[in-house]
């Protein structure tokens, strides 16, 4: 008969060399791992610090600096081109020229000569004339050849008819029951002359 204790004692040697093998192995997953780990922390920190000196070497912008930047460089852009209008002309036309780095206008011509606005012309003076006449009163006034009639007042009793008040001739009619008086006005020379008829009941005069 075999001994039990004789065939065991080899089953459990390889028992322990296994628990043994198995153990290392797992202490060498743990430290390939820690490694790994290791190495992929330093990878992700060398990353960034690349990524920061490349943004601090190429000046890498934000959306509000770009934004400020593309502002000033079109106002540069609108200065140096300057409006059509603001665009110089050809030589001794005269036409103002703005300096671009000024701002101020200077005259490509300064030597033009200005023309000073005309006089107005002189006003002919005004003549006036009145004249008292059986009836009333008539007043007119001359311009040149031009008359106009400034007022005829009648007396109590008395009607007045303006038949014209200008401004080649002024016409006034002067009544009352059996009597008439027409005072015609015209200008001689700028002056007002009156030609006056005066007519009754049975009669009539005239008076220049």
């Amino acid at each position: 008969m075999s001994d039990p204790g004789h065939a065991d004692g080899p089953r459990a040697g390889r028992g322990r060399a296994g628990q043994g093998l198995a153990g290392r192995r797992a202490v060498v997953a743990v430290a390939l791992w820690v490694v790994a780990a290791t190495v992929a922390v330093l990878v992700a920190w060398r990353a960034v610090a690349a990524v920061e000196a490349d943004a601090a070497r190429t000046g890498v912008l934000s959306a509000s600096e770009v934004t400020a930047q593309l502002a000033q460089a079109q106002a540069g852009a609108t200065a140096s081109t300057g409006s059509p209008s603001s665009t110089p002309s050809a030589a001794g036309t005269g036409t103002p020229v703005p300096d671009p780095t000024t701002g101020t206008t200077a005259s490509s011509s300064p030597d033009t000569p200005t023309t000073a606005a005309p006089e107005p012309p002189a006003q002919t003076p005004q003549t006036v004339r009145s004249w008292a006449v059986a009836g009333g009163t008539v007043a007119a006034s001359c311009q040149g050849a031009t008359v106009a009639l400034l007022y005829a007042t009648p007396l109590d009793g008395w009607a007045v008819e303006v038949g014209s008040s200008g401004p080649e001739h002024v016409e006034v009619e002067l009544t009352r029951e059996g009597a008439e008086t027409k005072v015609e006005v015209r200008c001689e020379g700028g002056v007002p002359v009156q030609q006056v008829e005066e007519r009754t009941a049975g009669q009539s005069s005239s008076d220049d």
